[in-house]
């Protein structure tokens, strides 16, 4: 059975990386990896193993993320996540409101200012590698002649092409993800119809919230 972790091409790429000298390529500087532009589409997809010789690889979990397609435009982010199993999970974010399809027929609507550590700038990051920074780089990788800041976080790697300090490639465990960035989007993103209609509740309750707060004071 075929595993979804990184193809043995990509396997002996990391292993065999070849290091230019310390002259040639500078070390990292903040910011360590780019921001997310206002208009943007990306994927961040699962790569599979081609290890012929691994004949009863273990199945991939259900809820084991396959496909993430994000498009942001301003602010507002849509992302939708194919799983293991075929399920899709929709989401988008608007402001501090995070709106999610769990079961096709309701809109769950969380008020991510309440999310500890929560910073209106997160729109402006790639969650995968939040994390990456000079305290957890570890040097720099050829990949395809492709030179890469290489950076270890506990059972997190992450590969920053050092040309357009975007990600490249990101391997949590055993499995690896390969981003992919796609033409910018032209047009806003409009919410769907039950989106928006969860963000207008959302947003009144926000309200209500404020005038109460206003009337304690």
């Amino acid at each position: 059975m075929k595993r979804f972790i990184f193809s043995t091409v990509l396997a002996a790429a990391l292993s065999g990386n070849t290091f230019p000298s310390a002259g040639e390529i500078p070390p990292p500087r903040t910011p360590y990896v780019a921001s997310v532009p206002q208009y943007a589409d990306w994927t961040m997809r699962l790569v599979p193993s081609t290890d012929a010789t691994k004949e009863k690889e273990p199945a991939l979990s259900p809820g084991t993320p396959v496909l993430v397609q994000t498009t942001r435009t301003l602010g507002i982010r849509h992302r939708v996540t194919t799983y293991a199993s075929g399920y899709r999970l929709e989401s988008w974010q608007s402001g501090v409101a995070a709106l999610n399809d769990l079961d096709e027929s309701d809109v769950t609507v969380a008020d991510m200012s309440q999310v500890e550590a929560f910073d209106m700038s997160i729109q402006n990051v790639f969650t995968e590698t939040a994390w990456v920074n000079i305290s957890n780089f570890q040097g720099i990788a050829q990949i395809d002649k492709v030179n890469y800041y290489h950076y270890v976080n506990g059972s997190e790697e992450a590969w920053i092409n050092i040309e357009t300090m975007l990600p490249s490639f990101y391997k949590k465990g055993e499995l690896m993800y390969r981003f992919q960035f796609n033409p910018a989007p032209t047009a806003m993103l409009v919410l769907p119809p039950k989106y928006q209609a969860g963000l207008d509740k959302f947003n009144r309750m926000m309200d209500r919230r404020a005038r109460l707060a206003k009337e304690i004071k």
